[in-house]
Parts: C-alpha cells; sequence; structure tokens
C-alpha cells in the first residue's frame, strides 16, 4: 500500500513512485530535453500556455510546457524529450502497446473499434486494395480492420519498437519497425492510410504527412484521429489538467482549422473532417487534477477509464457537445489524394 507524497505524486511506504496507474516506476529521473521551433512550421515566435506534468505514467516528475505557435496556432511541447527517450516516455506497460485491458470497458472498446474498421473500409469507396495503419501498436486494430476486409484487401503495419504489432503478427499481419518516413515502402502503392491517434505522437508532422502522401495511391484516402483543441475539456482544463496533453507524449495539438491546414499542406485534398467522442480525456482530465490536489488514491482511482460510471457520464458530455456545437474531445479528418 501507499500514500500520495507531499509533491502530489503517489509513492509506496518506502518512498518509491507509483505510476497513476499503479505500476511501480521508482524514484524517475528527468527525462533529457531539447528546445525546439515550431516543428509545423519553424516558427519562433510562441507563447506558453499549459504546463502539467506526466500524471498517467509517471516517467518522469519534472514539468513540460504546451506553447502555441504565433504563425501557425498549433500548441507544441517544448522542450520535449529528446528522440532517443522514447524507450522511457513509452513503458512496456503503455496503453497501446498492450499494456492495459479487460473489464466491460475494454469490451465496449473491442466492438466500438469492430464498427470502426469496417467504416474505414467504407470510407474508401473501394471493394479492394493495400491499407497501411502508420503506428499500429500492439496491432489490435489492425487486425480488427483485417478480419472486416477478408482476403481481398491487403493490410500491413507501421510501429516505432520492434515488439510493436503483436496481435497484427500473431494473424500473420506485415508489421514494419521503424518510421514511416524511414521505411523503404513503395511509393504510390497504397489505397488507405490511417493513423489513429498518431499525428500528436510525431515529432515533425509535416515531414510525416507529405511522405505518407508519397505512399498513397492516386485516389487514395487518409483517415487522422487526433485530439481537438476546440473540445468543451480541453477549454476547461487547458492550463494544466486535459486529458489531451498526455504529457510528454502528445508533441503537437491542433484544432480543426490547424489540422485541415497541415493536411491541405502535404498535397491532400479534405473531404470530411468532424467531432469524435473520446469520454476517457474527461476520465483522464479529472484523475490528473485529483492526483496534483493531492486528492486520496481512492479519489485519483475513481476518475479511472475503466471505471464504466465515469466513462457513461463523460460519453453523455462528449455525445451533447458534438450534437449541439459539433465539438468533442477527439476529431477525425478524411482526404484524399488527387488522381484515380
Amino acid at each position: 500500500m501507499g500514500d500520495t507524497g507531499a509533491d502530489g505524486l503517489p509513492r509506496a511506504r518506502d518512498g518509491r513512485v507509483l505510476s497513476v496507474r499503479g505500476f511501480g516506476a521508482g524514484q524517475p529521473s528527468d527525462i533529457p530535453t531539447e528546445e525546439i521551433p515550431c516543428p509545423c512550421c519553424g516558427g519562433k515566435d510562441f507563447t506558453p500556455e499549459a504546463e502539467g506534468r506526466d500524471f498517467e505514467y509517471a516517467t518522469s516528475w519534472q514539468t513540460w510546457r504546451f506553447c502555441r505557435c504565433s504563425a501557425c496556432q498549433c500548441l507544441f511541447l517544448n522542450p520535449r524529450p529528446k528522440l532517443d527517450q522514447f524507450a522511457r516516455i513509452y513503458p512496456p506497460w503503455y496503453y497501446s502497446l498492450g499494456g492495459e485491458g479487460g473489464g466491460f470497458v475494454d469490451a465496449v472498446w473491442r466492438f466500438l473499434q469492430r464498427r470502426k474498421a469496417r467504416s474505414y473500409l467504407r470510407l474508401t469507396g473501394k471493394k479492394s486494395g493495400r491499407a497501411l495503419d502508420v503506428g499500429c501498436g500492439d496491432g489490435r486494430f489492425l487486425a480488427s480492420v483485417a478480419r472486416a476486409a477478408g482476403k481481398i484487401w491487403r493490410c500491413e503495419g507501421v510501429e516505432v519498437g520492434e515488439n510493436g504489432g503483436r496481435a497484427a503478427r500473431k494473424a500473420g499481419i506485415t508489421v514494419h519497425a521503424g518510421l514511416v518516413e524511414d521505411l523503404p515502402l513503395e511509393r504510390g502503392s497504397y489505397d488507405l492510410v490511417w493513423m489513429q491517434q498518431v499525428i500528436e505522437h510525431v515529432p515533425f508532422p509535416p515531414k510525416t504527412l507529405a511522405r505518407v502522401q508519397e505512399l498513397l495511391a492516386p485516389g487514395g484516402t487518409l483517415i487522422l484521429e487526433t485530439p481537438d483543441l476546440g473540445g468543451w475539456d480541453a477549454r476547461l482544463f487547458r492550463r494544466r489538467y486535459w486529458g489531451g496533453y498526455h504529457f510528454p507524449r502528445h508533441f503537437v495539438l491542433w484544432d480543426r482549422a490547424g489540422l485541415r491546414k497541415i493536411v491541405e499542406g502535404a498535397g491532400l485534398k479534405v473531404t470530411r473532417q468532424r467531432a469524435l467522442l473520446s469520454p476517457v480525456f474527461w476520465a483522464f482530465s479529472m484523475r490528473n487534477r485529483a492526483i496534483d490536489k493531492r486528492a486520496s488514491k481512492v479519489c485519483a482511482k475513481w476518475w479511472s477509464a475503466s471505471n464504466p460510471l465515469v466513462m457513461a457520464e463523460a460519453t453523455w458530455i462528449d455525445l451533447w457537445q458534438s450534437k449541439l456545437f459539433g465539438n468533442s474531445s477527439n476529431q477525425q479528418l478524411v482526404a484524399r489524394k488527387d488522381g484515380g
């Protein structure tokens, strides 16, 4: 058992720092960082907008800062972890690497992912082709798309770590290890590319999107999903606690106009942009606040994405804001490459 220390960080009785998710992490040292200009436009005029800690995984307990670029209006983490620190900021139990799951909420998630997989294929307007999941994590969603597609689609994935895409590889799906910008993939060969909660993690989004544009076949479809700075939760918790900040793993964030601009700058035509429900950000925002305010561990654990009551309430809020105002915690953008 343990308690919350004077610094607001959950600790075991022996003083070890405990991650919010309950994993023993030891006393974390500071992560090496680098100062950067805006990674989207290169702008050097920016103002601090939000500060916070790694409330979720406690990979360090240093303060991180999001800045707003005066030129393109994106938010970017500055300073950010050095790019050789990915293994540190993405521990083995990181959620997209298969470190979490189980229970009622996870069962609902799997059901929704199967529905989403079918919707991705419909958005292409094609009955067959080649598909690529950039940043496929543990490969569960990629495997869902492959099952929905059957043998008429050739599905592949990309993940930075050698251990990524386990579920996809188990299903016999090819997963390329590395950064999509560096891999020797065939240009103009993919009819569908998706990046599900990935673009905000990449160091230089324009470079990544330019590579995706090269990989798409004429008439090919790109689907992006990423946090939305225009949602109620982003505004309410914008100074410190918003779950969409995901310190220090989210490098760049946009509102709808900003995301559209950067995608169009890569030479793609945006055909659809809509609100996407993400109740988990509400849960994380409240839990981040509870931890930072030194609330009890019971209170912090209550605001969990695995709590069906919390997720139901957060879903209701997100649903109403999307219906009434067209915004939510997350956004989905669909774009096409000319030709085809």
